[in-house]
């Protein structure tokens, strides 16, 4: 896990050995595996490991190293763990040792434009990386993906254009292996696509254009849809299932939230996905009327970064739609309009749809305590969420968790 102190850097922390007792398909029963971001296909759930119930800094720790500020959480295999990193403008994968947190490699590259990122709450290295024993695969959105050896020696690269990820914040995503491909969401303000390619040699296999998603964050999982192996995607108002030998769009339902940033679960056969963001029914924002009076400190009838606080100006700089260095109300009616299509809700979809199957594979919906950023977790018949508040008051937005 990766914690962050008050006044310090991050720091990498192993806490008890038992935690990494994390056994994958087709790996010896003593290897240690969490291969991707939320774990073995993004289930967050591991049916062997014994962590500790209270977890911190100081609690059954083995060790700790400070890291370079990061997002990303790491991935596993046996004695290696992985994790990227932003250091002095280069990204970093590295390499840590499981038993006593030395650098065991690193490797970088250096981007020639960063991406737009919130630097008050993300990073340009926030991908988590992803491996299967033989690759480890890094995506960034200032640079595209790069694949080393589980020694450290790049197989391959694979640039891809700089990331406008949705409302500016920097991406979110993170790659999945699926067996001989590497799958990336690339979802963004424009030009968003679904690419796959091929763990040996980096060679895109297909890419399957998102037209109707602009801009999200949760990461892919694959779903084994009634005999067929599927990339199962979040998006913008639609969750979307394409087949993962040839990115042919399977299925589409509709109704969802309007920005995900939560990663979909498998449970036994079926497939769960909750996410909440800003809608028609619980939209933060004020008239915007009332924005412009509170912040619209030269009277030109919209709004500068540099008028808002300097604590939310990142926030505020995603409501900047049209991306014209301001706010107006333009940027606001686009905001709402595209909330105001929104869904917040949870579904539990059965296998077997293609298609539209809004009307027709949706088993049941849930509306109450969804989450914004964390995903759910399925574990033994239930449904676990961690869920937010959000509300617009006299210092601005509200979070907070109950």
């Amino acid at each position: 896990m990766s914690l962050r102190c008050p006044g310090r850097g991050p720091f990498l922390v192993v806490a008890f050995i038992g935690c990494l007792a994390l056994h994958g398909v087709g790996a010896e029963a003593s290897t240690a595996i969490w291969p991707q971001f939320r774990g073995p296909n993004g289930s967050g759930v591991s049916t062997s490991a014994h962590p500790p119930v209270k977890i911190g800094p100081t609690n059954a720790v083995l060790w700790s190293v400070e890291v370079p500020w990061s997002p990303s959480s790491p991935c596993i295999w046996g004695e290696r763990i992985f994790l990227t990193t932003f250091d002095r403008g280069e990204l970093q994968t590295r390499c840590y040792n499981t038993e006593d947190g030395s650098v065991l490699w690193q490797k970088g590259v250096k981007p020639e434009k960063l991406e737009a990122y919130h630097k008050t709450e993300n990073s340009p290295a926030a991908p988590t990386p992803a491996t299967d024993g033989q690759h480890v695969v890094s995506y960034f959105g200032s640079f595209g993906l790069v694949c080393y050896g589980m020694l450290g020696a790049e197989i391959w690269r694979h640039p891809l254009p700089v990331a406008l990820s949705g409302g500016g914040f920097g991406t979110g995503t993170s790659p999945i292996i699926a067996g001989k491909l590497i799958v990336l969401d690339r979802d963004q303000d424009q030009n968003s696509s679904l690419v796959a390619v091929d763990a040996a040699t980096g060679k895109t296999a297909w890419e399957a254009p998102r037209p109707d998603a602009t801009g999200s964050f949760g990461t892919p999982i694959i779903w084994r849809n009634a005999g067929a192996q599927e990339v199962v995607v979040p998006g913008c108002l639609w969750l979307k299932g394409y087949d993962l030998k040839t990115g042919e769009e399977d299925w589409m339902a509709e109704g969802m939230a309007a920005f995900s940033c939560t990663t979909p679960v498998v449970g036994a056969d079926w497939l769960f996905f909750a996410g909440w963001s800003p809608g028609k029914t619980d939209s933060p924002w004020p008239p915007w009327d009332s924005f412009l009076e509170r912040f619209d400190k030269n009277n030109h009838g919209e709004i500068a970064f540099d008028e808002f606080p300097e604590s939310d100006r990142d926030f505020m700089s995603g409501l900047d739609a049209n991306h014209d260095g301001k706010i107006t109300k333009a940027d606001w009616d686009i905001i709402l309009a595209r909330n105001a299509k929104g869904r917040n809700v949870m579904v539990a979809i059965k296998p077997g749809g293609r298609g539209d199957i809004t009307q027709t594979h949706i088993a049941w919906e849930f509306t109450r305590g969804l989450p914004y950023v964390a995903s759910p977790l399925f574990y033994e018949g239930r449904i676990y969420l961690i869920s937010i508040w959000q509300e617009w008051g006299d210092e601005g937005i509200g979070i907070g968790f109950y």
